[in-house]
């Protein structure tokens, strides 16, 4: 379903991203790890389309991302960004409603599948008509993945989710977002700084160190078999 391949990305004369290349089949669930500024969340938005990449190539469902066909691949992709990506100036329901422009569905059932997500999530409907300001942290973090899953995409992708929220509020909505995702079934790419979160959520897991992927594994295989200190350090 997604395939990279030997992505280079420069910015401001420094190498973000060197060689990149990577596989993720449909229905997988795959974690990023790796030290500030290796390259994590950057590698996110070139997935998604929202860095353009200097080199190589980025295909999703056999069609390569490119200026022409960016605005029909962005629908296959719900995006989470890190912290509140929720924009201040709208409500809860406004702030959904932008996934709903790609979707040629009606108000109602709109309003239905909206009523159906905030039940999933353990939100209360009245949170609609309020403004990012009036949520806690989890209830941001909430609304934030009913606005990516809303429209049922094929691919989601998580920038450190959980990183604004305290250990116990963050342990809660670990527990609750997995089984949404086993629903959904949705392909997942998550950027966590957390191993034991990327470990929760994913079957494999990536380090990655200065803009390269240095390995890839499940925790265990990571464990067993660092090929380099930082991967045993990471995972230690």
């Amino acid at each position: 379903m997604i395939q990279i391949e030997n992505v280079q990305l420069t910015l401001s004369k420094k190498q973000i991203l060197s060689d990149i290349n990577l596989s993720v089949a449909e229905g997988r669930r795959l974690a990023i790890v790796g030290l500030s500024g290796s390259g994590k969340s950057t590698l996110l938005k070139c997935i998604c389309g929202l860095i353009k990449i200097d080199s190589g190539r980025i295909v999703i469902d056999d069609v390569e991302m490119n200026g022409s066909n960016l605005f029909l691949i962005r629908k296959k992709i719900g995006y989470v960004s890190q912290g509140n990506g929720l924009y201040p100036h709208l409500t809860v329901l406004q702030n959904i409603k932008l996934a709903n422009e790609c979707k040629s569905r009606t108000a109602n059932k709109f309003i239905e599948e909206v009523e159906f997500m905030f039940e999933l999530t353990n939100l209360p409907l009245e949170l609609l008509a309020r403004y990012p300001r009036e949520l806690s942290g989890g209830q941001s973090q909430r609304v934030e993945i009913v606005r990516a899953l809303i429209s049922n995409p094929k691919i989601l992708l998580m920038d450190e989710p959980t990183s604004a929220l305290d250990v116990l509020t963050k342990r809660k909505f670990q527990r609750d977002l997995k089984p949404i995702l086993d629903r959904f079934n949705t392909t997942l790419i998550l950027v966590s700084h957390d191993i034991e979160e990327a470990n929760y959520f994913s079957e494999n897991i990536i380090v990655m160190n200065e803009g390269k992927i240095v390995q890839i594994g499940t925790l265990k295989e990571l464990k067993a078999s660092p090929k380099t200190d930082l991967v045993r350090e990471i995972t230690c």
